[in-house]
Formats: structure tokens, C-alpha cells, sequence
């Protein structure tokens, strides 16, 4: 059974993230993964008020936010240090002390509820729907390798 990875982040940072707002996610631990990783809205609400009044307010929030639910996905290209993270990466969002360097966001069609305790977890690609699926299998032969080449090129990862 094909699986893809799947990291759990509270709201607004995972909205943010699958807007393409947010390119980095901050870590307290390091991964060597890179390749697609969908993005679930954690279910938690417990530092929302403070964690929005923390944002930019030229940002525009959504009214409501999904929680307990695979809302999107990305690419994790590169996991540094925040000291080494590239001036082309630094804005408030980046705050160390490992950085998850994220491209080519997407929402999914219809957020998926699932349940997990993990932080980071398998989700079986069954479960999402073709075009879903035929996206993360594209991105597993060429899209994760070619942002990883381009990172390291200089020429850095846009959001989609």
C-alpha cells in the first residue's frame, strides 16, 4: 500500500500554509524526509487568539477554520537550521529552531477528516481522490527533486 506523509499543525499556520502565506514550518526536531507531506489541521485551539493576534494584519484570515482534517499539501524541499535559512526565506513566519522549507501548496477538494495522535504519520493514498492522488504521485517522479535542485541553486522555491 502506497503512503504518503502527513505533519499535524495547529490553526492559523496550517491555513497559512496551504495558502502559500507561510514557506516555512518551525520544528523543534529535524527530518531528512523531503517529497510531498500533507498538511492536517490539528485539532487544538489553545493558542489560536494569541497565535492570530501574531500575524500581520495585512494578512486576510478566513472567518472560520477547518480542524481534525487533511486540508492540503506541499513539498518539504530542505530542513536547515534557522541560521542558515536563505534571506529569501526569513519573514515573520521563520522562527527556528529547525526550519521545513515548504513549496507548491494546494488545498485539497474536501478536507478529509482524520484522526492521529502523531505529530508526523502516514496517510494510504487510497483514501484521497484521483486527481489527489495522480498530483502526489507526479510530484514523487519529478516536482520534490527539481524544488530541491533549485533551493540549492539559489533560485529558491515560489508558492504555487
Amino acid at each position: 500500500m502506497q503512503t504518503v506523509n502527513s505533519l499535524t499543525i495547529r490553526q492559523p499556520w496550517s491555513w497559512l500554509i496551504v495558502e502559500g502565506i507561510k514557506r516555512v514550518e518551525n520544528r523543534v526536531w529535524k527530518t531528512r524526509y523531503r517529497g510531498p507531506l500533507l498538511i492536517h489541521a490539528g485539532k487544538s485551539q489553545r493558542t489560536q487568539k494569541r497565535d492570530i493576534e501574531s500575524i500581520d494584519s495585512s494578512i486576510m484570515l478566513p472567518a472560520e477554520y477547518d480542524y481534525g482534517k487533511i486540508i492540503g499539501i506541499v513539498d518539504l524541499i530542505d530542513c536547515i537550521a534557522l541560521e542558515a535559512l536563505p534571506d529569501s526565506h526569513r519573514d515573520q513566519f521563520a522562527i527556528g529552531p529547525w526550519c521545513w522549507i515548504l513549496a507548491n501548496p494546494g488545498k485539497l477538494a474536501m478536507p478529509l477528516e482524520w484522526v492521529v495522535r502523531e505529530k508526523m504519520f502516514q496517510v494510504p493514498l487510497s483514501v484521497l481522490k484521483e486527481n489527489e492522488r495522480r498530483r502526489i504521485l507526479e510530484w514523487m517522479d519529478r516536482g520534490s527533486r527539481q524544488n530541491l535542485l533549485d533551493f540549492e541553486s539559489g533560485k529558491g522555491a515560489k508558492p504555487a
